[in-house]
């Protein structure tokens, strides 16, 4: 089994440095052309499966790439990225500066720390780690691509391959990055990181 992790190409919110996790935003021009540019290095790819979040940017993202492999595509809740809360569509310098208490509170432990109107850092990787531990269970064979965001990826990396939740924050994946794991036997391996 093969699990091939898309992060979606930019988006005006990445362009801009702020918190955008449920934010339902579109791709930017550059953020299309990071799209072809997956599409491109995936043709030749036999895929079996697609997953996206329900987000625009990953479900554009998968559209784009899906034009060579005509498959359905599966929108999957638990790939929305962390939900942000009252902190959405705020850079983290901004954040500081309203919400003080609260900044210190998730920098000490993003862990237990609930955003307001948002979800904790646990919550969060139980959600995500819970749904790819279903996909390897039900399918012992096959390549699957997953669209999805930033953090979704920095789960399922960690889950799969690092610490746990503590080796969250060891991963990065820019837009437009591609990242593959390899299942084997039950036992995960990462291939690339790109």
């Amino acid at each position: 089994m093969e699990i091939i992790l898309i992060r979606h190409g930019e988006t005006c919110g990445n362009k801009a440095g702020v918190f955008h996790g449920w934010i339902d935003t579109h791709l930017t021009e550059k953020g299309i052309k990071q799209a072809h540019l997956l599409k491109e290095r995936l043709k030749n790819e036999q895929i079996d499966y697609i997953f996206s979040s329900p987000l625009k940017r990953c479900i554009e993202t998968a559209r784009i790439i899906n034009i060579c492999h005509n498959l359905p595509i599966f929108k999957v809740d638990e790939l929305k990225e962390f939900n942000f809360g009252m902190w959405e569509g705020m850079g983290y310098e901004e954040i500081k500066k309203k919400y003080p208490l609260e900044a210190k509170k998730w920098e000490e432990d993003w862990k237990n720390f609930k955003i307001p109107k948002g979800e904790r850092g646990f919550e969060f990787y139980q959600r995500v780690s819970r749904w790819i531990d279903t996909i390897i269970k039900k399918q012992q064979k096959g390549t699957f691509l997953i669209a999805t965001h930033g953090g979704c990826i920095r789960v399922i990396l960690s889950h799969l391959v690092g610490k746990g939740i503590d080796g969250y924050w060891n991963f990065h994946v820019k837009t437009g990055g591609i990242v593959r794991v390899c299942v084997k036997d039950g036992f995960p391996y990462l291939t690339s990181l790109d």
